[in-house]
Formats: C-alpha cells, sequence, structure tokens
C-alpha cells in the first residue's frame, strides 16, 4: 500500500511540474491520496482471517474465534494474478450477502500450487450425480 501511495505522489510532482506550478494541484492530489489510503486501509482491516478447507466437493472457512467453520460453500475465482487470488465466498445467511476473500502466494508459498488446482477443480462427483452404468 505505502509503494502505491508513493507512486501516486510522485505522479502528482510531475503532473504539477508539467501544469505550470499551480498550488492547488499537489494540494488537492495529497488529499485525495490520504483519503485512499485511508480507505484502503480499513478495508484491510476488515479483510477475513481463517484457514479455507476443500473436501473435494464444498469448501470451508475456519474463521471463527471458537474454531468453529462457517457453513460449506462454492468459492469462485473472481480475480487470477498468478501471485494473488481475489475469491468470492456466500456468506451463510444471516451476513453480509458476499464475504471477499484476498489470498498470496507469499502467505503460504508451499501450498499456494495446490490452492490454486483445487478453486479450479470440478467438485468430485457423488454417488447420486454419477452417471448409471449400462
Amino acid at each position: 500500500m505505502l509503494l502505491w501511495l508513493l507512486l501516486a505522489w510522485g505522479v502528482q510532482l510531475l503532473w504539477w511540474q508539467w501544469s505550470g506550478g499551480a498550488v492547488w494541484g499537489p494540494v488537492l492530489g495529497a488529499v485525495f491520496s490520504l483519503l485512499a489510503a485511508g480507505l484502503a486501509w480499513a478495508q484491510a482491516r476488515r479483510l477475513p482471517v481463517g484457514d479455507l478447507v476443500w473436501d473435494g466437493g464444498l469448501w470451508q472457512l475456519n474463521r471463527q474465534p471458537d474454531g468453529s467453520e462457517d457453513s460449506a460453500a462454492a468459492l469462485t475465482v473472481v480475480l487470477d494474478l498468478q501471485w494473488a487470488l481475489l475469491l468470492r465466498w456466500p456468506a451463510a445467511s444471516g451476513r453480509s450477502a458476499v464475504v471477499w476473500l484476498w489470498v498470496q502466494r507469499a502467505w503460504a508459498p508451499e501450498r499456494w500450487h495446490g490452492l490454486r488446482c483445487a478453486v479450479y477443480s470440478r467438485a468430485a462427483l457423488g454417488p447420486l450425480d454419477r452417471p448409471p452404468l449400462s
């Protein structure tokens, strides 16, 4: 986040220099940058923290303080950056409609390949889902 903020300030300084040095430009840009950084920080603090568990069909999100799990659900990959994934978790009833999960390879590099394989694989067929043998 700090890198993006510094980059934004650098762009603002270049723009200010090319615009003839008007005073209001960098001040307005700095205010918007600080506002955006504050909103990003507040949002990052509210991101869920826990363990994802896949049973071959559905995902469990273990984020409860007592160790209990949220209800099973199917994850949807919304954004894949190769080094990070933005996942959509349909929340259980009584909570907000959607929980967004941001996961990064740097958090568990030894498990990254397995996670990526699991989020893109199809659920295992249960006994009722299998085609009949002929």
